[in-house]
């Protein structure tokens, strides 16, 4: 859902992606959870997105 957030709203700023983010909760709390997911270390290119690239690369 954050990256299609990200992809129609072209605008990466914390609040707008809470305000436009299609979750069950309050506003400030998807802010505080937009946060601390973008500050996971588990979020990194090499760990997160290099696998799913590879994957769809070897897909077609």
């Amino acid at each position: 859902m954050l990256v299609w957030v990200l992809q129609t709203n072209k605008e990466v700023r914390i609040e707008r992606l809470a305000a436009n983010l299609p979750l069950p909760i309050q506003e400030n709390s998807r802010r505080r959870h937009i946060q601390r997911f973008l500050k996971s270390n588990n979020l990194s290119v090499v760990l997160l997105w290099f696998p799913i690239v590879l994957a769809i690369a070897l897909y077609k």
